[in-house]
This record gives C-alpha cells, structure tokens and sequence, in this order.
C-alpha cells in the first residue's frame, strides 16, 4: 500500500479533477459535422415509399413499385431486391418488416432479403410496423401484437380510437397516440388499457418513455410531462404550433423537440422551464437526431441544421441537393436523406470536436417574451401530481 502526507493528496485530488474537467470538455464539444460531402448515391425510376429504415449495417429502401432494396450503410453497395409487395418498412437487430395497408406484415432476412414469415393482422393503416424485442406492434384502425419470431397473432385491442401516433413501449407498458386526441396507455403483454389522457386533437408524434414519466408533444398547442404510472400531469409547457415528430432525449436533464413555428426547444425535463430555444430555417420535417451533442433537424424543403444541445448554438447547415422526402438518418458518421429526386444520399459527417466548446458563459437560453408560447405562468400551473 502506497502512503501520501496531506499536501500529496490535494495534489493527486487537484489532477484527478482537472482530468475529471478535461474529459467532461471533450464530451461536452459538440462535432463539426459540416460541410458534409456526399458519401454515396442511389437512385432508381421507382421513387421511395415511406421512411428509411436500419439494421445499422443496412439501409433499407420501400419503393413504389412493390420492391424492397438493401444497400450497405458504409459504400452504398447494392446488396438485394426482394419483390414483396407495396408497404412501409421498420427495421431492428436480424428482421426487416413490411406492413402493408391492408394489415399484412411480411418478414424478410436482413442479409438476403428471403421471407421468414407472412401475417394477416387484421390492422388497417399505412403507418409502419413497431418492433420491441419480442414483439412486433402494427397501429391503424386498431392495434396489434404479433411474435416477432413467427408472426403469430398475440394479442389485438379495438377499444380505442384509431392510432395515429407511431406506439411507444417501455418496460410492461405500451403508449400510443389516437385520433380523437387521447395518449392510451397500455399493457404491453395483453393490450388492456392502464389509463388514458386526453387532448383536444390528434395525436402525431410518438411519446418519449423517461423512466417514471412520460413526455409527449400535442397538436392542441401544448409539450406535457406525465406520469409513467397513472397519466396524472406534471408540468406543461405551452406552445404555439404542433409538434409531430419525436422529441429527443439529451444528458440528465434536457428535452428537446421542434414546432411547427420553426422552433427547436430545449426544456428541462424535471420541471418544464425553458432553457434554450433556436429559430429553425423553415418548418421541421421531424424532431431532432442526436449526433453527441449536436441536434440535427431536417427542414423543409431542403435544409438540414445542427446546433448545439447545451446552448441551442447553431453550428452549421447542409442543403440538400432536391427536396427531403425522409426524415433523416444518422448511422454514427453518415446522414442519410431519401429526396423527391428519386434518390437515397449518404453524406459524410465530420466528428471532428469543433474548436468552439461549449461554456457556462457561452449563448444564454432565449426567455420567452411576455404574451408568447412559453412555460405558463405560476397561477396557470397545473400542480405536480403526488406520489
């Protein structure tokens, strides 16, 4: 056993913090990322159909004409064409998944694109299939489980209004989004409703599951935290457009997420107060992607921005060389864009931490200005439920 006297111990815990400060400055600068020059380049006469989808090896393609395309995420390699009918498609560790409108989920092979398995649903709707482990979720008029293993029916619910927010699980629970309005949480095992919450419109974008609560952008002008358990709410930001797409997750204490007023917010999301907000280009196609600490959202028609998760510091900008078709697609150090060209374009990111790192005293959140969307006042406040 090695001894120090007192002076040599403040030392060592001087360095240790100092080192402890450094490394913390490293993960807090966020990357470069742009200018980002094409990787790589797909195109067919067929046109896209639906979202992108990943195995994080591959990029999977939907098209038009009832074909389904794997190219590799690194070179853009085209690996297989499998003819197996017009639908959207998800993607997940070992299964591509295929949901058609008319319910039918097909099953191919992530490396060969050969079938594994056909199920009839029973589940109008053109949203794609969810895929949780062992459990694969297909939403529209109606909702359903099938084993993502043989595509056996394991359970299907009626009770609610159509879905129309992509489903969410957590744990033993399921959360979707309905057309009248209503987040229905439910049993992920047996599709039996554990509570519900109710809005004034249709639900678009997809819960974020955050331990014990839940977080969830609305179309009635409103970004809300509930509580995982019963639904009860814990605070409520408002707002003064819709948010369709997901909101992201950042460190311990931020959650970020775009409106249809061109703005990407920061919220703390332990007590609803603002801490930054950014002006988007234009309206955002989806929420952001996290590239470490860079938020990177797709506008239309043809930008993508990053800014900086800490401050809302914007970083740097890429224009698209046609219109966004997809949300974007970040696989570590490649963004991925269907267009209205035709085309599937991998772009290369820069990693590279940027020279700028973030600081305390770097760009202050932007207040909300008196009578704007913004954290409601403290008598308009809906009181934290009680455990």
């Amino acid at each position: 056993m090695e001894w120090y006297s007192p002076p040599e111990l403040r030392t060592r815990a001087l360095l240790s913090c100092l080192l402890a400060a450094a490394c913390a400055s490293r993960t807090q600068t966020p990357p470069v990322l742009f200018p980002a020059p094409e990787a790589w380049r797909a195109s067919d006469a067929s046109g896209l159909l639906g979202d992108l989808a990943t195995d994080t090896e591959r990029v999977f393609v939907a098209r038009r004409d009832g074909s389904v395309l794997a190219y590799a995420a690194r070179d853009g390699r085209a690996l297989w064409r499998r003819e197996a009918g017009t639908g959207r498609l998800s993607a997940a560790a070992g299964g591509v998944f295929l949901r058609s409108d008319d319910g039918k989920v097909v099953r191919l092979d992530p490396a060969s694109g050969r079938p594994a398995w056909t199920s009839d649903s029973g589940v109008l709707g053109p949203a794609p299939a969810v895929i949780d482990g062992d459990l694969v979720f297909v939403a529209g008029a109606g909702l359903a489980a099938l084993s993502a293993s043989d595509g056996r029916l394991v359970w299907k619910a009626q009770d609610g209004a159509d879905v129309t927010a992509p489903a969410v699980a957590q744990g033993a629970r399921l959360y979707v989004g309905e057309e009248d309005g209503t987040l229905r949480c439910r049993d992920r095992a047996t599709g039996v409703t554990r509570w519900t919450f109710k809005t004034a419109t249709a639900l678009h974008a997809p819960v974020v599951a955050d331990g014990d609560r839940v977080l969830l952008g609305t179309t009635d002008g409103r970004f809300v935290s509930l509580s995982a358990e019963k639904g009860d709410v814990r605070w409520r930001f408002k707002l003064g457009a819709d948010v369709l797409g997901q909101a992201a997750l950042f460190e311990h204490h931020s959650v970020l997420f775009a409106s249809y007023e061109n703005v990407l917010y920061a919220v703390d999301r332990n007590n609803g107060h603002l801490r930054w907000r950014s002006t988007l280009p234009s309206r955002p196609i989806d929420g952001p992607r996290l590239s470490g600490s860079a938020a990177v959202v797709a506008c239309q028609e043809s930008d993508v921005v990053a800014y900086d998760a800490r401050s809302g510091r914007r970083l740097g900008s890429l224009t698209a060389p046609a219109p966004i078709r997809t949300p974007p697609l970040l696989l570590a150090d490649r963004l991925f864009l269907g267009l209205r060209d035709r085309a599937l374009v991998a772009f290369q990111l820069d990693l590279t931490p940027s020279k700028q790192a973030w600081s305390p005293r770097g760009p202050r959140p932007t207040p909300a200005p008196s009578g704007a969307p913004g954290r409601e006042r403290e008598r308009d406040r809906i009181p934290v439920a009680q455990p």
